[in-house]
């Protein structure tokens, strides 16, 4: 009887040891999908992205309320490394942001669970403000969800100046570290009627 505890214990030991932790990070600018790229000339011509030298990619995402308030979704397709553990968990590590003008404002769902809401920093730089990085830090709680295709909804109210993304960094646990956890992005402009609902 000892014996078979002692196996069971070593066992369970061996398969949570295994479950990794890892990290991934999305670059904004990559969000506009490219049927988005096609079939909007006007954002396509005036450039979904800006260059930006103190950007990690030299580039960053720059979106304001001119169409709407800014909807940018994301696709997760997260696939179990355990089959011990039912779920899988998410979490939102950080945002690199900038910002010169008054202050903008981010809602983050998953699915459709509330995560976290972000307030940015003011900036009055006369536009040089747009190269000076900030980190949000861990934004809300770690969710357990199922695997499978999960979304990240991020609503953004801005200023007539708008805000610039760098990244969205995210922490994975009991995800397999081999699949490619982005599966699909896309910008959406929510008339302001409508803000506050999240968007397919």
């Amino acid at each position: 009887m000892m014996k078979t505890v002692i196996l069971w214990a070593v066992i369970v030991a061996v398969c949570v040891k295994e479950i990794k932790t890892f990290e991934r990070t999305f670059e904004f600018e990559n969000a506009p999908s490219e049927q988005q790229d096609d079939l909007d000339q006007d954002i396509r011509q005036r450039g979904w992205w800006i260059w930006r030298s103190e950007a990690s990619a030299l580039k960053g995402l720059h979106v304001d309320n001119a169409k709407g308030n800014p909807v940018i979704q994301l696709k997760l397709c997260l696939k179990r490394q355990s089959r011990n553990q039912r779920t899988v968990s998410v979490s939102v590590e950080n945002i690199r942001y900038s910002n010169d003008g008054p202050l903008d404002h981010l809602w983050i769902y998953l699915d459709t669970n509330f995560l976290a809401n972000f307030t940015t920093a003011g900036d009055y730089e006369a536009g040089h403000g747009w190269n000076k990085f900030r980190d949000t830090g861990k934004l809300g709680p770690t969710l357990q969800v199922r695997r499978g295709q999960r979304k990240i909804t991020i609503q953004v109210s801005t200023d007539k100046y708008g805000v610039e993304f760098d990244y969205i960094r995210f922490k994975f646990e009991n995800v397999d570290p081999n699949q490619d956890v982005f599966c699909g992005s896309s910008i959406r402009f929510v008339p302001r009627r409508n803000w506050g609902q999240l968007v397919d």
